[in-house]
């Protein structure tokens, strides 16, 4: 992408920010007074009132980063790959750490509870998409639990949602309200992928939290590595 312009919103409530010590022009600070766990569904009024004026809508948790330079060329080769507006490519979630046996980890592992995850909407399409790419297969599959706390919406994406009844509900059943803000709406009104466990840093962001690596599970320190759940709310 050349010559591209990026319009950042950091949406916040109440006085628990650090906004102002941000750089000048960096983004545009939208203040509300919104339930903090309630926080991401003021991001989904922004990119609704943001229509007609880009190409992609993007929604991030604060602690989510893009590493990949290719990042949004990839998105847009899947997009025409699949030739369906249906059909959203979630990255893969990882944390990284510089101690214990295992330094880099993929997080969004199956749910524990298949009631977690809701059925997804978009049933008449494959469950597995393959296609070559750069001398390789690269395949994508529709997973267990399509949560990386990010989206990345085309504009007749966010379009379609933003028409649906439920857009703006404010619902909490996907595990809880950050959850839900994040990935409820992708699974009531899309095909959801992500990359297939072989090929799985095609697309991927970096948790900035390191909890999974470093608090709430504990591995073995020799390969195959098991692990076991030290706490789930930490």
């Amino acid at each position: 992408m050349t010559n591209a312009t990026i319009d950042i919103v950091l949406c916040t409530t109440g006085n628990n920010h650090l906004a102002d010590h941000l750089p000048a022009g960096l983004c545009r600070h939208h203040a509300t007074v919104a339930s903090p766990p309630l926080l991401g569904y003021e991001c989904h009024t922004i990119l609704r009132n943001g229509l007609g004026q880009y190409d992609w809508y993007v929604y991030l948790e604060d602690d989510i980063r893009i590493e990949d330079l290719f990042f949004f060329q990839k998105l847009m080769w899947f997009q025409e790959l699949v030739g369906d507006e249906r059909c959203v490519l979630q990255p893969n979630r990882f944390e990284v750490t510089d101690t214990g046996a295992v330094l880099r980890l993929y997080i969004d592992g199956h749910p524990f509870s298949r009631n977690l995850v809701p059925q997804q909407a978009v049933g008449d399409v494959p469950r597995r998409i393959e296609a070559p790419h750069l001398g390789r297969t690269i395949a994508f599959q529709q997973v267990p639990n399509p949560h990386s706390g990010c989206f990345f919406l085309t504009e007749a994406q966010m379009r379609r949602w933003a028409a649906a009844p439920d857009f703006l509900d404010r619902a909490t059943s996907y595990i809880g309200p950050l959850e839900s803000a994040a990935t409820l709406g992708l699974i009531r009104h899309f095909a959801v992928y992500k990359p297939a466990r072989e090929n799985a840093g095609f697309l991927e962001v970096r948790h900035g939290d390191h909890r999974y690596l470093q608090r709430r599970l504990a591995f073995s320190n020799t390969p195959p590595f098991h692990y076991s759940v030290v706490s789930s709310k930490s």
